[in-house]
């Protein structure tokens, strides 16, 4: 029953910021707290917890949990929040280890829920001494306060400060349900340019000479220029695969070089533009696809129910895929660390500890849940946004975490990304006293075959390290050297020769990108003034061969703005942020009807290349949002999800 009460999600309530209360457009959808007593301490604390002179913008819901409690009379609550008041009696009752795995549920699956847990007559080394499951379940999933003086006070002021950012958080929700709908739409590109390519290379070979007599023979080196990208993307590539997927990987590699037998350069240079126009769209699927896939790895979902219970679903971490040479890192990224443990180890709390501080010694960015996760917050869900931004997976092994719930889960979730998309890289961290023959019987397949791997030296991405005294800071020196100590398609010399070639190039986007605002207005001033020269503006700009330069500036500076103006609107905090959001918003719309009245006048090609101006305007503005904004402290402070 107490289920019943948790699954509510909607809450249809508004802050008003002149009382500094809810609002509810009816009494019943004000948000709810759940305090849960099992020693009839409920309603005392209640008045601790909200006193008149300072209530919490809420209904407190009181409940004294006894064998014979029934909620049937809550079940149409909206509860948004649990607080558990734990004693001596409270862990001996029948209903506890019930009411604890129904909150634990629902913390996990609802985002906008809040499990808080507060000992009343037992200290914190007592409570994790106890030898209950419902104990180690708690401890490995929420924080908790023990009685002190200033404990209820936190208690308040974690309460009050969810409460309040309520409306910031739906919004949040609403937002990245947006973006994975886009994401998701992003995801398929990569399908269609495989049917698209396969498509054209078959028409160019069935038909060979032949296919020169007709008008779509340009259009199908399109293709053949796509496949040249992905030719390249092999070569370049070969050093840090392995020899999985090696016929398509071959055929990817030999096939558009066989081409070249059947149309030599002297019959391929006439249609270079539209070879070039292929190779760039894929260059820029190709990028996309891997943000995409990267962007997806955070709404996977930290699943206890289907990692735990079906272990079918979840492959072994280290290997290679093929997805790997599509949707992997290009270039090695910098060590972002995740450290995994179960918080009722003391000898992995220790090893996680001492983890944590190596890493921030070398400067190398390290979570830890213990001191980066704030009192109050969404346990489960700051745990699967950390984890999807990872590119290393640090998880400390012992006989007790190799049965913990989410222990497990956290390595299902980096082993099933890794499989996706090549990242995190995994370490797992063993005690120097675990052997094969001590698991414990109930042991995972996933977690058994990863801490003991039949042939280790096959497994490029996962490593098992024995764990000694001096593992910290030599990981930690190992991770701090950038790049190679990242994951990556391209080797990490090769890629930083590379990264150097267009480092140039990456400089004047950011540069035209920077003054595009002022450019394009400037641009589109001048457009209006050539309306009075006596050629007209078209005429103007063909006679002085200015039309397709730009029609590609105006197509690049419009993805630029556009991107930025969504940035701004959802990721800036600067209290200009609203403002500049309108005004880009104002400027891509003057851009997006210069360009359409522009592309009356274009050739099919031109639009080609204005689509792909368009796009790299998007990507160079992301770019622009994701190092720049940051560094001037103007990204908007994430909602506490």
């Amino acid at each position: 029953m107490v289920q019943d009460m948790l699954n509510s999600e909607r809450a249809d309530f508004i802050w008003d910021e002149e009382t500094g209360r809810y609002v509810s457009r009816l009494p019943s959808s004000l948000p709810e707290v759940l305090i849960l007593s099992w020693d009839g301490g409920g309603l005392a604390f209640s008045r601790l917890l909200s006193p008149d002179d300072k209530p919490l913008p809420a209904r407190l819901r009181i409940m004294e949990m006894t064998e014979g409690t029934s909620v049937q009379a809550l079940m149409g609550s909206k509860i948004l929040c649990a607080v558990l008041l734990v004693s001596r009696k409270a862990v001996q009752h029948p209903t506890f280890a019930p009411v604890v795995q129904v909150c634990i549920g629902a913390a996990s699956r609802r985002r906008l829920f809040r499990l808080f847990v507060h000992l009343i007559d037992v200290t914190p080394d007592e409570f994790r001494s106890l030898p209950l499951e419902a104990v180690k379940d708690l401890l490995d999933t929420v924080q908790m306060r023990e009685q002190t003086e200033g404990s209820v006070i936190a208690l308040q002021a974690a309460l009050r400060r969810y409460l309040q950012a309520l409306p910031e958080l739906r919004n949040h929700l609403r937002h990245e349900g947006w973006r994975q709908s886009a994401n998701s739409l992003l995801s398929h590109a990569p399908q269609v340019l495989m049917i698209q390519l396969t498509v054209s290379l078959g028409c160019l070979a069935y038909l060979g000479q032949e296919a020169q007599a007709g008008w779509y023979f340009a259009w199908l080196l399109f293709g053949l220029g796509e496949a040249w990208f992905l030719s390249l993307l092999v070569l370049l590539s070969l050093p840090t695969l392995v020899d999985s997927s090696f016929f398509i990987r071959s055929t990817l590699l030999v096939v558009p070089i066989l081409m070249l037998a059947v149309w030599p350069p002297s019959i391929l240079a006439p249609h270079w533009p539209y070879l070039l126009a292929g190779f760039c769209t894929a260059a820029l699927l190709d990028r996309a696809g891997r943000r995409t896939a990267n962007a997806q790895r955070k709404w996977i979902g930290v699943d206890l129910d289907q990692w735990c219970k079906s272990e079918d679903r979840v492959s072994v971490p280290g290997h290679y895929t093929f997805s790997f040479l599509t949707r992997g890192p290009l270039l090695p990224p910098k060590a972002k660390v995740f450290i995994s443990y179960a918080r009722s180890s003391e000898w992995g709390r220790t090893v996680a500890l001492s983890l944590h501080q190596a890493f921030q010694q070398a400067g190398v960015t390290s979570f830890l849940d213990a001191e980066k996760i704030p009192y109050g917050s969404s346990w489960r869900h700051r745990l699967q946004e950390e984890l999807g931004s990872a590119s290393v997976f640090v998880q400390v092994q012992d006989l007790v975490s190799t049965i913990r719930p989410w222990v497990i889960a956290e390595l299902a979730f980096a082993s099933s990304t890794q499989w996706e998309c090549g990242l995190p890289l995994i370490v797992l961290v063993r005690h120097p006293h675990l052997q094969e023959s001590s698991l414990p019987p109930d042991t995972p397949t996933l977690v058994r075959l990863s801490l003991f791997p039949v042939q280790q030296d096959e497994l490029p991405l996962l490593s098992v390290i024995k764990y000694r005294e001096d593992l910290p800071q030599t990981l930690a020196e190992e991770l701090s050297h950038y790049p190679s100590s990242g994951v990556s398609v391209i080797p990490p010399l090769l890629g930083a020769l590379l990264n150097l070639g267009v480092a140039p190039f990456r400089v004047l986007l950011g540069v035209l990108g920077a003054l595009s605002c002022f450019g394009a207005w400037v641009a589109v001033v001048g457009f209006l003034g050539s309306l009075y020269s006596d050629l007209g503006p078209i005429a103007f700009l063909k006679e002085r061969q200015l039309f397709s330069w730009f029609l590609l500036l105006m197509a690049y500076w419009l993805g630029f703005v556009a991107s930025l103006g969504v940035a701004s609107l959802f990721e800036v905090r600067h209290r200009l942020a609203g403002i500049n959001a309108r005004f880009q918003a104002c400027t891509a719309g003057v851009l997006t009807v210069l360009v359409a009245f522009l592309s009356l006048s274009s050739d099919p090609l031109s639009l080609i290349y204005a689509g792909l101006a368009c796009a790299l305007g998007v990507i160079v503005a992301a770019d622009y949002v994701a190092t720049a904004v940051p560094l001037a402290g103007w990204m908007r402070e994430r909602p506490d999800v």
